[in-house]
């Protein structure tokens, strides 16, 4: 099922298929816009991809944001600057955080398995052995 498109997609910006050379300008983000796409994202998983929107936060200033707790299972994330983030307990199951900065981020308990992390910058950051760590590189 194609996915639809939101004021949120970003797959213009920055998509999957980019080239990788590409220097972008990190996009602001306001908390209501944010939570807008967490809340869509949590429709489109609980439909299974019949409604709701699929998260694209691909080149967004995530900086200290709190993701605590958040499902963002299969969301995308390349290139997502997330430093001093709270992603504790959050699930990241199959997110694509390809070339994501998550220097300092708080990891504790966060579900990462199949996490694409290639070339993501996450030294150094909180984790504790509850993290899932069964990554795609």
């Amino acid at each position: 099922m194609a996915e639809t498109r939101n004021n949120h997609d970003t797959r213009d910006f920055l998509s999957p298929e980019s080239n990788e050379k590409e220097q972008l300008e990190l996009r602001e983000i306001s908390e209501d816009e944010l939570e807008q796409i967490l809340h869509d994202h949590k429709k489109w998983l609980l439909s299974k991809s019949n409604s709701g929107n699929k998260a694209n936060l691909c080149g967004f200033n995530l900086y200290r944001k709190n993701l605590n707790r958040a499902n963002l299972q299969g969301a995308y994330l390349r290139r997502a600057h997330l430093p001093a983030a709270d992603l504790a307990e959050a699930n990241l199951q199959e997110v694509d955080l390809q070339r994501s900065n998550l220097e300092s981020a708080n990891l504790r308990k966060a579900n990462l398995w199949q996490a694409n992390l290639q070339k993501a910058k996450l030294h150094p950051c909180q984790r504790q052995p509850e993290t899932v760590l069964n990554l795609a590189v």
